[in-house]
């Protein structure tokens, strides 16, 4: 490792521990490359412009919830190099718990609290990090820049269980559901073809039938949406009320009713997933 370079090694998002340039193994496992971060010169990213660079993150390995945090950026989010800026772009009033949600996971897996920026004139929050060592850190990972192209990570791709967090975290910011005793429907829009036809794979691998029309990936069944929900799940309340209170209740909610149950389901566990008995 080069020697103007501060290297960190983290078990898991609440223990940091300071390793020397010297150290080589961790214990009796060797030191890989996927477990270190690089605290880059301050002064050098002071000339670049980049806000608070001095912000320190905690590294997290492969889990699920950092498999959901990739969808959530990958559905909602981006990356720019001018000023080492994370951002999640949300709608301020039906995601309201969401972005709380997003906020609480951040911490967990980064041990850093977002700022909040409500867009002037829209109903748009954003979320925005700016960190040069979270930025690197999620372009190792294959997290776009700019306008690149997105896709699934391929560490994603090995395991199961990081797939259907993946794909729960794209959901809730690129999907959207609606029931009704005329039409249901779970939708999630993927313009970009490459992450569209990887989407497809994952979903027929898990069973999970499902039409495509267009830029469209469409579930139009009862059926389809529960097998959905039990094994992908969501995270965003707002989809938590429109399936429920539609099973429970027979209710049909509409974006402009969610404001009214949010107190209601502010406490559900999540992720919820569509077989949580307690509900039915």
């Amino acid at each position: 490792f080069s020697t103007n370079k501060k290297v960190y090694f983290t078990s898991n998002v609440k223990n940091l521990v300071y390793i020397s340039l010297s150290t080589k193994h961790v214990g009796n496992e060797p030191l890989r490359k996927s477990d270190i971060l690089y605290n880059y010169n301050l002064e050098s990213c002071g000339k670049m412009g980049v806000s608070n660079p001095k912000i320190s993150i905690s590294y997290p390995k492969s889990s699920p919830e950092l498999a959901e945090f990739i969808g959530i950026l990958i559905g909602d989010g981006s990356m720019s190099q001018t000023n080492y800026s994370i951002e999640i772009s949300l709608n301020s009033e039906v995601d309201s718990l969401y972005i709380e949600y997003v906020k609480a996971l951040i911490y967990q897996l980064f041990e850093v609290v977002p700022k909040q920026i409500k867009v002037k004139g829209r109903k748009l929050i954003k979320l925005r990090i700016n960190s040069v060592l979270l930025f690197r850190f999620l372009k190792d990972l294959d997290i776009p820049v700019g306008e690149g192209e997105k896709s699934i990570p391929n560490w994603i791709l090995t395991k199961d269980a990081l797939v259907r967090s993946f794909l729960r975290g794209l959901f809730d910011t690129d999907g959207s559901l609606f029931l009704s005793s005329r039409r249901s429907i779970l939708n999630i829009s993927i313009s970009n073809r490459r992450l569209m036809d990887q989407v497809r794979l994952c979903l027929l691998k898990l069973g999970i039938e499902f039409s495509i029309i267009n830029d469209n990936i469409n579930l139009s069944s009862i059926k389809r949406m529960r097998k959905f929900l039990n094994l992908i799940g969501t995270s965003n309340t707002k989809n938590v009320i429109k399936f429920v209170e539609y099973m429970k209740n027979s209710k049909t909610i509409r974006s402009l009713d969610l404001p009214q149950y949010l107190i209601k389901y502010r406490e559900i566990k999540l992720p919820f997933k569509g077989s949580s008995a307690s509900l039915f």
